[in-house]
């Protein structure tokens, strides 16, 4: 069966092949509002929408799933998620190769997303630096979700020139950066930084901070068109 399917020749780029089908890919458009929850209706019975699977190991396990929208307690505030950031933690923890001890703690936990921009909707007691209707952009557990839970202490305002969808790709990237090259190494101007993978995210931004800083840079990426991207960031050396 393999064989015969290295030689179809017939343009699939990617194949499942189980004992029951031959399955390729394809894009549908699909209404998930219809499928699984009504959004007016969630609202009306305080629910809410977010992802989840059912097993570890296939994407295929993905579904929106209904729950209970909870009251922000007094230190936290509850938003209105407008767009979530993807990163590569979600597909590791999707596909089943996050190990348990990479769950425990930490602000995400056992859940898909970690970090998102929306407005505020509710705000617990001991909130003064934030209001509903306010947007913002957050760290949080569960950002595929309709609303989200997160502590006033990992929600910031969203400045007014961006974009919800460009907010929700700054949390976990430049906090990581900040603390990294900020809080433990104190890059300073004049020193230098070797950045590996730089042309990732978390390598873009350590490259914004490094600038900042007044550092030389020395950088590395695995593409050609990634170093001459580098080279027009300025970064001074760049290698693979």
């Amino acid at each position: 069966v393999l064989w015969d399917e290295i030689r179809s020749g017939d343009g699939e780029e990617e194949i499942i092949l189980s004992d029951l089908n031959r399955k390729a890919l394809r894009l549908q458009k699909k209404d998930i509002s219809t499928e699984i929850y009504d959004r007016k209706k969630l609202t009306s019975i305080n629910k809410i929408y977010q992802l989840e699977f059912s097993k570890a190991g296939s994407i295929e396990n993905l579904q929106w799933c209904a729950a209970e929208r909870k009251l922000p307690a007094a230190d936290e505030v509850e938003i209105e998620v407008r767009a979530t950031g993807l990163n590569f933690r979600d597909i590791m923890y999707t596909s089943g190769f996050l190990p348990v001890e990479m769950l425990e703690g930490g602000i995400s936990g056992a859940t898909l997303g970690l970090e998102c921009s929306g407005v505020v909707s509710r705000i617990g007691d001991n909130v003064e630096n934030l209001g509903v209707g306010d947007e913002v952009i957050a760290l949080a557990p569960a950002c595929f979700s309709s609303y989200i839970i997160a502590s006033k202490y990992s929600v910031m305002k969203k400045p007014q020139s961006w974009s919800f969808e460009a907010a929700a790709t700054v949390p976990t990237a430049f906090f990581t950066v900040y603390y990294a090259l900020n809080y433990l190494a104190r890059l300073r101007e004049g020193e230098r930084i070797l950045i590996h993978g730089a042309a990732g995210g978390v390598g873009l931004a350590a490259i914004q901070y490094a600038h900042s800083c007044g550092a030389e840079i020395f950088a590395t990426a695995g593409t050609s068109e990634k170093r001459k991207f580098l080279e027009l960031l300025g970064v001074d050396h760049v290698m693979d």
